[in-house]
């Protein structure tokens, strides 16, 4: 019912925190390996100015984003330019699934950029595009002494306007050709000119001083702002030495993360430039790091700090220290493989696998950083796939859903002249895990929530959960195998849990996931609470309640805990008349900020749905809060296709809506989740308040707040 493939790609992106409104599209996903498609897709669209009147003669220049190197892109002009009509009117036909840009101009008018996304063929766009006139904006900046910075420079801009929301990125600006200059002797930085009303948050940053970032930067003619930049520690990444012409790359391009992935020193899309010694360098603030990797079309550089070895280790730059990174230049190739059902002997068609390459370096952060991802592998249908990797060791990992392998990798010697065969792959289904729930008395629950909990932080937690049958029966199947984080091995030994919506009633037992052995529940009087406490191993420190104190004081002073909501301002409803929080006093809200295409929006909709279902009649009202990025009747075109039921608000085209709640820090990354209680006040949230996240355990919450609000969540 849900989409799984193209609407996947954005999302996985926005979960690292890119979020308002049309954000940029992804880089490393499982589907990137799946070759785009080509369908006879429309971009078209009518531009106006701001009486409503067409614009003629206006200049349309199309670019669609381009990702060959799977992990970071270009923006790249695409067909012939066109000009609108005596209507306004304009249209580029056969265009095949993507991201793209729309870029209007016309004298007198501001340069205008639009985003469109094509999925299947079809564009998520608005009829109307608005010309607007322009404005130049100033910014002066100084340190903290006062002293004007020379030489700083934009390093990426989000702006919002009537035409909805843009993401441009330092490669993306120089793609469009917009050029910005650095600061002048006085410190002035002087920004193109932009539509006038529209709204920027730029990140500048300089070679010796930490980025900074101006927020809800108006345009108006005069316009003019100030910022301060703080001393920064300099990240130097260096090219290691190499006799091979053809490796000493002259740039790469960086991704590196602070644990505040909203920090402005996290940068993405950025390509950095080596000089004749194969050095190069940024200058962040100090922190905590979790995410480092360089990457190029061409080569791979390692080594890298990856989601996955950041769980265990963390890069802390602490001030006055610089740091200093070696990096290896490995010429990419293709291996190939295939994946058979052990079951039924036949190819696996429509999964995905990860490969790795074995780094040679011994100055990585931890050993199993030693191992860095290269790509994504899909097999087609005769269970055939290939992926990038470089000549050497290497692995690749099956990540099929329910499926799983007899072993953990699959591993392998690459040649580099890309004729490797990759050994065979062989999987089996996950068992289905089948029991009943019943209640102190022996009968059968229904409605019963049963889900998978976890040893670990890293478990099957967040898998949705599902509903026992009039007599009690359900069903369960694992959709991977977790990993342990401290062995590093497959863990089977799992805990399915399960309680009575309404009672004060939970259960929980110890199973194997490779294993169908049924399975009984008896449920036990146990407080609402409990099963939020129970489960506590699988909690990360902010979802125990602990933040680190500069995160919990730039919270303090953003939160809306104890605050009253802020309304929502649509242009429409869906599956419901409006509705005003200020009405709904008397009942719990529940939040639940979402776009089309995020995947991890998508993937909770079962358990929202059942927040809906199960506690409708019980007090509370669940809302879905869609952004900018797609008009009405694309909103609603969708909902009805993937069925959800409960109220859905559209942003308006200018994002005012979400950008109200990103100024107290939710809403900057999807899917994102407010509660409110029955007076109209902000109890929890994902980004501003610790607490075990709405996203995981709302059923939990919801409950518990319903039948027990006099306690705080975690305190039994």
């Amino acid at each position: 019912m849900f989409r799984t493939a193209s609407v996947q790609l954005v999302g996985i992106f926005l979960v690292f925190g890119f979020g308002s409104g049309n954000a940029a599209p992804p880089t490393a996903t499982k589907t990137d390996a799946i070759e785009n498609q080509k369908f006879s897709g429309v971009i078209s669209g009518r531009v106006v100015d701001r009486s409503e009147t067409p614009v003629s003669r206006a200049k349309i220049v199309l670019y669609k984003y381009r990702n060959p190197s799977q992990r970071f892109g270009h923006m790249v002009p695409q067909q012939t330019p066109t000009i609108t009509d005596v209507d306004g009117g304009f249209r580029f036909e056969n265009l095949e699934n993507g991201y793209y840009f729309v870029e209007i101009k016309k004298t007198e008018f501001a340069t205008t950029l639009c985003n469109r996304t094509i999925d299947d063929g079809h564009a998520n766009s608005r009829t109307d595009i608005l010309l607007k006139p322009s404005a130049e904006v100033t910014i002066e900046l100084t340190d903290e002494t006062g002293k004007p910075v020379v030489g700083a420079r934009v390093r990426e801009i989000r702006q919002r306007g009537a035409n909805g929301e843009n993401y441009l990125t330092q490669m993306w600006l120089r793609d469009l050709g917009i050029e910005i200059g650095t600061s002048d002797n006085q410190g002035r930085l002087t920004l193109p000119p932009f539509p006038v009303g529209d709204i920027l948050k730029v990140t500048i940053d300089h070679q010796n001083l930490a980025p900074v970032r101006i927020d809800d930067l108006k345009i108006a003619k005069g316009e003019s702002t100030k910022a301060v930049m703080k001393p920064g520690v300099v990240i130097r990444l260096r090219r290691a030495p190499t006799k091979n012409p053809a490796e000493q790359i002259s740039s790469a391009v960086i991704d590196f993360r602070h644990t505040e992935f909203q920090r402005p020193s996290s940068i993405r899309l950025y390509e950095i430039q080596f000089d004749q010694n194969g050095t190069s360098q940024v200058t962040v603030e100090p922190g905590d790091y979790d995410f480092l990797r360089l990457e190029h079309e061409d080569f791979y550089l390692t080594p890298s700090i990856s989601e996955e070895t950041a769980k265990s280790e963390r890069l802390k730059i602490e001030p006055g220290k610089g740091v200093e990174f070696t990096f290896e230049v490995r010429r990419k190739v293709i291996a190939r493989g295939r994946v058979i059902n052990s079951d039924t002997g036949l190819p696996v068609k429509g999964e995905s696998l990860l490969g790795e390459i074995l780094g040679t370096r011994s100055d990585v952060v931890t050993p199993d950083s030693k191992w860095s991802f290269t790509g994504w592998g899909e097999t087609d249908e005769n269970g055939e796939y290939s992926l990038p990797i470089a000549a050497g060791n290497a692995r690749v990992t099956f990540h099929g859903e329910k499926l799983i392998t007899d072993l953990e990798h699959v591993d392998f010697v690459a040649s580099d002249d890309g004729t490797t065969e990759i050994p065979e792959v062989r999987v089996r289904s996950l068992p289905v895990i089948r029991g009943s729930v019943v209640d102190p008395d022996g009968r059968p629950v229904s409605k019963a929530v049963v889900r998978f909990r976890g040893k670990t932080q890293y478990g099957l937690h967040m898998a949705n959960p599902v509903l026992a049958d009039d007599q009690g029966r359900f069903e369960l199947t694992a959709n991977f195998v977790p990993v342990d984080p401290v062995s590093r091995k497959r863990s089977f030994e799992q805990y399915i849990a399960a309680f009575d919506p309404y009672r004060p009633l939970a259960a929980k037992t110890e199973i194997r996931i490779d294993t169908s052995e049924p399975v009984v529940l008896k449920l036990e009087p146990h407080p609402f609470g409990w099963p939020l406490t129970e489960f506590d191993v699988e909690f990360s420190d902010w979802q125990r309640g602990n933040a680190l104190p500069e995160v919990a004081r730039k919270n303090d002073e953003i939160t809306l805990k104890g605050r009253p909501a802020l309304e929502l301002d649509g242009i429409g409803w869906i599956n419901s008349e409006k509705l005003n929080l200020a009405d709904l006093k008397g009942k719990y809200v529940l939040l639940d900020f979402w776009f089309i295409g995020c995947g991890p929006c998508h993937a909770d909709f079962p358990s929202m749905t059942m927040a809906h279902e199960l506690y409708k009649d019980k007090g509370l009202v669940v809302i879905g809060i869609h952004n900018n990025s797609s008009d009405l009747d694309a909103v609603r075109k969708h909902v009805k296709e993937i069925g959800l039921p409960f109220p859905i608000v559209v942003d308006q085209p200018d994002g005012r809506t979400i950008s109200i709640y990103q100024k107290h820090g939710i809403a900057n990354g999807y899917p994102s989740y407010v509660l409110i209680d029955p007076q109209g006040n902000v109890v929890l949230d994902d980004r501003t308040i610790p607490h075990p996240t709405l996203r995981g355990y709302k059923l939990e919450i919801v409950r518990k707040f319903l039948f027990d609000p006099k306690k705080e969540i975690g305190n039994e």
